[in-house]
């Protein structure tokens, strides 16, 4: 073991005590910038807001999660076969899909333990 140890001082310029103050300053370093962010993030405020998305810069309404806003483009809900769509597992009450096979939009209803046609118009 002292042969291990003597090889790496051997490799490093100056002494022991040398090299413990410089890891010394390296970890207090280290330290400080860690503290600087956590205070400086923890000073932020942070509130429960959705999601807004759209072409230009909107503020989401407090009562959504997401809000979608265009003039130009709509909403793509997931496309899948209705095999596809038996397939999803576990599978909540609400869950929209567009079901190929009937071209309709399916969305899940605990309440009958199945899906139901949104429109069938």
């Amino acid at each position: 073991m002292n042969t291990t140890r003597k090889l790496t001082s051997d490799l490093l310029p100056g002494s022991d005590g040398q090299h413990k103050r410089i890891r010394m300053i390296t970890k207090l370093r280290l330290f400080s910038v860690s503290l600087i962010l956590l205070v400086t993030l923890g000073m932020q405020d942070v509130f429960g807001q959705g999601v807004g998305i759209s072409e230009t810069s909107i503020e989401p309404h407090v009562s959504a999660i997401l809000e979608l806003q265009s003039i130009e483009r709509g909403l793509l809900v997931p496309r899948m076969t209705e095999v596809q769509r038996d397939a999803i597992s576990p599978v909540t009450n609400g869950l929209i899909i567009y079901n190929t096979d009937m071209s309709k939009l399916n969305i899940y209803d605990e309440g009958i333990g199945d899906w139901r046609i949104i429109f069938s118009g």
